[in-house]
Parts: C-alpha cells; structure tokens; sequence
C-alpha cells in the first residue's frame, strides 16, 4: 500500500514551511498532506532548511517523500520588494517562510482552507 497515494483532494494546493515538514517527517506522517492535498509545494529555500543538516529518519522520510513525488520542491519564487507587504520586509523572517510567502503570493493563495 502506498502511503502517499491521494485518496481525497478537497484543496488543489499546500505550499508547506521547514516546521511543519519537519515535524510531520518526525512523527512518520508525511502522507497527511497528500491525503488532502492535490500538490505539496516546497520552495528551495525551505526544502535546503528541512536537508541541511543530517536529521536521521526525518531526512530520511523526507527524501523518501520527495521521491515518492509526495513533495514538489519548486524555485524560489523571483518577487521584488515592491511585491511584497512592507510588515514582511521588516518582520525578520527567514528567508524559507518569505519563500512561502512570496509563492503564495504569486499564485494567489490564500489560508482559508
């Protein structure tokens, strides 16, 4: 049984941060996301943040997923600052959450679902 088979897709889109894969790569439930999710987006800057360091069974299963094409790492998204909220230019963020940012920005998305 493949665990990251999608088995329903109510939202096309997640684009996910360093935290949250990090952690769902900790507790062994990676396929969360593609049980409701059509695409899991991971930008390049996140996905380096999530693999940087040697991380035993997450990164494990967090290559296993990417693999498995349970995870899309994508480029990081090419936005000027004039694009971007003048809050997230001064809030100190790093540079994979203004990544996810600036995707979902681009594409449109939202936090509603």
């Amino acid at each position: 049984m493949n665990l990251y088979a999608n088995s329903t897709m109510p939202t096309p889109l997640l684009i996910a941060d360093s935290g949250p894969l990090i952690a769902l790569a900790r507790l062994d439930l990676l396929q969360l996301p593609v049980r409701y999710f059509a695409e899991v987006l991971v930008t390049a800057s996140v996905w380096d943040e999530v693999t940087r360091k040697p991380r035993g069974k997450e990164g494990e299963r967090l290559t296993h997923a990417l693999e498995l094409k349970a995870l899309r790492v994508v480029a990081n998204p090419d936005i000027t600052s004039d694009q971007l909220p003048e809050v997230l230019l001064r809030s100190g963020i790093d540079l994979g959450e203004r990544s996810v940012i600036a995707l979902a920005t681009l594409i449109g998305g939202n936090d509603a679902h």
